[in-house]
């Protein structure tokens, strides 16, 4: 996990053509409070963004996620969040994982957590 503000985004672009893309489209939108809420293809099945605007649920009550083929990028233009992660668990490969949305959903108290 890496915390850092957008304004860094310099720092991480060289690392990845998806990561800088998906970089240069939050930064673009950084202070962007009407963006509309949906799903922007930047590269079509590569990189995906979703604006969304909701609220956060008790930490007692999230399930914690995982993802094969993609990774996420939190990106908070107001408001806040607090993120909560734990080591992955060893029998992961026993838990059900949805292709289509790639994500694995499990249960488990969190280790560590991290206020955006």
């Amino acid at each position: 996990m890496i915390l850092d503000q957008i304004v860094n985004f310099d720092r991480y672009k060289d690392t990845n053509t998806n990561i800088k893309k998906a970089l240069e489209f939050i930064y673009t939108h950084r202070n962007d409070e009407d963006m509309l809420e949906g799903k922007y293809e930047i590269i079509a099945d590569e990189v995906i963004a979703f604006v969304i605007s909701k609220d956060t649920v008790n930490e007692m009550d999230a399930d914690m996620e995982i993802h094969k083929k993609f990774m996420d990028i939190h990106y908070m233009l107001k408001g806040k969040e607090k993120c909560c992660f734990v080591n992955m668990p060893e029998e992961i490969d026993s838990f059900v994982y949805d292709e289509v949305a790639d994500i694995t959903f499990f249960k488990s108290h969190s280790t560590n957590s991290v206020l955006i």
